[in-house]
């Protein structure tokens, strides 16, 4: 068993106390397989953001739902690292669940688009909970030696919810309602609810009981942490994304909002220190190499996925002429791939017992894949397109999970709730903050675009009048020049995840050369009871 005082000792133990371990895997499997379909679930929710835009309008800023459901997400993941492991993980994961049943029946009744919106803002704390606690079940139910493989499957089932979420819900808008798109989740959300009633999620870490001694609980919880860190995050963002395109760069409300979130940033991390291993962030778990290491490859990663995921089908739908709907069919090869690239890459872990190899191979692809994507005219083919987003899919769900796997592999028992929380709370602020910058720099690009292939076009119109709009709103003369400038923008855009991918390959790079670190399959019988890994986490110095 792993050292509490030692955390950077990891040990990997075999062939021992095999009856209890068979039962153990046998509620590990029942455990995790509904673990991922919640997750599922949880991300099909998250496809409905493409037929659900019905019901706002398609501003070419990421403003309305979207936004919101970002900030609900780094708003979840900054409570889960508050909790810090401290609440029975039954009552966490199901709590998540039940708000995101919440968010999706407030969808379904909502008369009004801001009603919508704090629904969609709900079902975004939810999702955002149930994604990273899938993953902390996964790592509380099933065996070392299995993990890799069920963290490769979680990820390629909730990108198979991503598949089949944008041809549903545009299937139910065309021939039914929107609304269904919501009212589809109660039901099957409902029987997934009723299965993981019967069961409870086994603890990592001895945990008191909610009802001992509820005062106590949460006086472990860093809700002072909480209530200075999210406001600091949300103000940020919320500069990122309103300079230059609702209040100039030297507005004071832009200046106002980061010098309120510098100042908060700063004010929380000497609470930090203050708190020491109580605190939201541990400073001993921000100091590990692979955690630090782990954040920064999954925020550049999902910087780079969020920005070709948004922008891609706007590509398809202004240039290709495509609705919503086929838009998201298109993007499928990206989708399909994905899902295969994360089940191959698990599997393959699991063999070998090495995560880097992986996390290389997939920032390399998505790195040719989003350098070829940059190539796209006005007349690319159906043979580039499909091709460039299967090398990009594949890459993605080679790399994503890699941080994910490595923690769980390495880290302590006790450790491990709060470093995947931070894991996922950087994977989301990474979505906005270069969607922030993305949306910059194609408004900045397409306003610049137009004046140069289409000087008599009023660029702030075709800014403000949305993608689906342009070819309604200009001349037959003017189109071609107008969709030159579209696809100009688009391609600069996309230029801008080549720094997120070098990036991703410089972190990816020290995830995990720890020789046999992570449980391979199990070893024959012949073999000794206990190995013993020499090679410690490395720690960053002062």
């Amino acid at each position: 068993m792993e050292n509490p005082e030692a955390p950077a000792q990891v040990k990997r133990l075999e062939n021992q106390n095999q009856d209890d371990d068979v039962e153990t895997r046998k509620e590990g499997d029942s455990m995790a397989s509904r673990s991922l379909d919640t997750h599922s679930t949880t991300k099909d929710d998250q496809s409905e953001n493409q037929t659900a835009n019905t019901t706002e309008p398609d501003p070419t800023v990421l403003t309305g739902a979207k936004l919101y459901i970002l900030f609900a997400g780094i708003f979840s993941s900054v409570f889960l690292m508050s909790l810090n492991g401290s609440i029975v993980s039954t009552y966490t994961f199901m709590t998540f669940l039940s708000i995101s049943f919440l968010g999706s029946l407030i969808c379904s009744v909502s008369v009004s688009s801001h009603m919508f919106i704090v629904g969609r803002a709900v079902q975004g704390i939810g999702g955002a909970g149930l994604l990273s606690g899938a993953f902390m079940v996964i790592a509380a139910t099933v065996p070392k030696d299995k993990r890799a493989a069920f963290i490769g499957v979680g990820v390629g089932i909730s990108t198979i919810g991503s598949v089949i979420g944008p041809l549903i819900g545009g299937a139910l808008t065309q021939h039914a309602s929107w609304r269904w798109c919501f009212y589809i989740n109660l039901p099957a959300g409902g029987f997934v609810f009723i299965i993981l009633a019967c069961l409870s999620i086994p603890e990592q870490i001895e945990k008191k009981p909610v009802r001992s001694n509820i005062k106590e609980i949460f006086a472990e919880l860093d809700l002072i942490g909480f209530i200075l860190f999210a406001p600091a995050c949300i103000m940020f963002l919320l500069a990122l994304t309103w300079g230059g395109n609702e209040y100039p760069w030297n507005s004071s409300t832009i200046i106002g909002l980061f010098c309120g979130a510098f100042v908060t940033f700063v004010i929380f991390g000497i609470w930090q220190v203050h708190r020491g291993a109580k605190a939201m962030i541990p400073p001993q778990i921000a100091r590990i190499q692979l955690v630090v290491f782990g954040c920064f490859t999954s925020a550049f990663q999902m910087g780079a996925l969020s920005l070709l995921s948004y922008y891609l089908p706007l590509w398809f739908q202004v240039v290709k002429n495509a609705s919503p709907t086929m838009s998201g069919v298109m993007i499928l090869p990206t989708a399909i791939s994905q899902c295969f690239g994360a089940v191959l890459a698990g599997r393959f872990v699991q063999f070998i017992g090495y995560v880097t190899p992986w996390a290389l191979i997939g920032s390399m692809l998505t790195a040719v894949g989003a350098g070829l994507i940059t190539t796209f005219t006005l007349s690319t083919g159906a043979g580039a397109w499909i091709g460039y987003q299967i090398l990009i899919g594949t890459g993605r769900g080679s790399v994503l999970q890699m941080p994910i796997t490595a923690i769980q592999s390495l880290l302590p028992a006790k450790d491990v709730s709060i470093a995947t929380a931070q894991v996922f709370f950087c994977q989301y602020l990474g979505a906005s903050v270069f969607l922030s910058v993305g949306q910059t720099i194609f408004t900045n690009s397409l306003r610049s675009a137009l004046k140069t292939y289409a000087p008599d076009v009023d660029a702030e119109y075709i800014i403000n009048v949305g993608a689906r709009a342009v070819r309604s709103s200009v001349s037959s003369t003017d189109l071609p020049e107008v969709l030159h400038a579209y696809n100009h923008a688009l391609i600069n855009t996309f230029r801008s995840t080549f720094p997120l991918v070098d990036h991703v390959l410089h972190s990816a790079r020290v995830l995990d050369w720890v020789g046999g670190s992570f449980p391979k399959r199990k070893e024959k019988k012949s073999k000794a009871k206990s190995v013993t890994i020499l090679q410690k986490p490395m720690v960053l110095s002062n």
